[in-house]
């Protein structure tokens, strides 16, 4: 590329007109129901007016229950035995695609790795103190929000992310440098205004910041440090589950994060591919929602 890239600044340019896509009504009520004393009552009244997320919720209960003989017909019951987050979890990688709306081929592709990153960084934080599992598995799913909506912007942005790639450059740099802003950067402002948790809407925000595992970040929060590089984990493994090539960020970015969460570069490697063995079991068990 003959031009330079510039540095990525905090907020798009002011000639970005990206429309954010509204919140699924299901899951604006969800997020409000959990921001204040929610009555589970309220949560599975809430699914229960959604055929697909009630029955994949029931099923996802039901299969937790096996071997102890007891089957779950009532949301009710379902939420009650899941918990309101794994049942937010649900809900979000069933109704989020409906937000964005991808050509079908190119919709399956991303949200199957969205929902696989999802499961992956569950089960990072399985591993990892920090993050509650669940509030990991929000952050695997919506990590990457962003992605779909510059596709439906820009119909050359898969063409940059391979031009980033060829010239050995993070994408990031190369779609500000084309777009005025970038997938994290809008992946941000769909989760805020979605009024989604703020650490995960910082977290997505700031995953590509370069300096983000440095010395020199005491304005951010080491709770969203930790989910930014639980993210790199995540992403890597995924890829390794579904038989994809490599996260390119995660050679660029990779071993910062493993180091600021205490791992050597072999240590990290291990543990990717550990994870990718664990998801691919967790994948063989269920059905994730198409």
């Amino acid at each position: 590329m003959s031009h330079p890239i510039p540095d990525i600044p905090d907020a798009p340019t002011e000639n970005t007109a990206l429309v954010l896509p509204p919140c699924p009504a299901v899951l604006a009520g969800l997020f409000e129901a959990i921001q204040r004393d929610h009555d589970l009552r309220e949560v599975a009244s809430l699914i229960a007016a959604d055929p697909a997320i009630c029955g994949a919720v029931l099923r996802t209960a039901n299969s937790a229950a096996e071997g102890i003989h007891t089957s779950f017909r009532d949301p009710l019951q379902a939420v009650t035995k899941l918990g309101v987050r794994r049942v937010l979890g649900i809900a979000c990688a069933i109704a989020a695609p409906g937000a964005f709306p991808l050509p079908p081929q190119v919709a399956e592709r991303f949200w199957r790795l969205s929902r696989t990153m999802a499961e992956a960084a569950r089960q990072v934080a399985k591993r990892i103190p920090g993050p509650a599992e669940e509030d990991a598995y929000l952050y695997g799913l919506f990590r990457d929000c962003g992605v779909p909506l510059l596709m439906l912007h820009y119909p050359d942005y898969e063409q940059t992310v391979q031009d980033a790639l060829a010239e050995n450059l993070p994408s990031t740099k190369l779609e500000y440098f084309r777009y005025g802003t970038h997938h994290a950067m809008v992946g941000g402002l769909i989760t805020r205004h979605w009024k989604m948790p703020d650490d995960l809407v910082l977290a997505i925000r700031h995953q590509h910041d370069a300096t983000l595992f440095g010395d020199n970040t005491g304005s951010v929060a080491p709770s969203i440090r930790t989910l930014a590089a639980m993210g790199f984990f995540a992403s890597s493994a995924a890829r390794h589950a579904l038989g994809e090539l490599e996260d390119p960020e995660w050679v660029w970015c990779g071993r910062q994060a493993a180091a600021y969460l205490g791992y050597q570069s072999k240590e990290a490697v291990e543990m990717v591919w550990d994870i990718a063995e664990s998801v691919r079991e967790v994948l063989g068990r269920q059905s994730l929602p198409d």
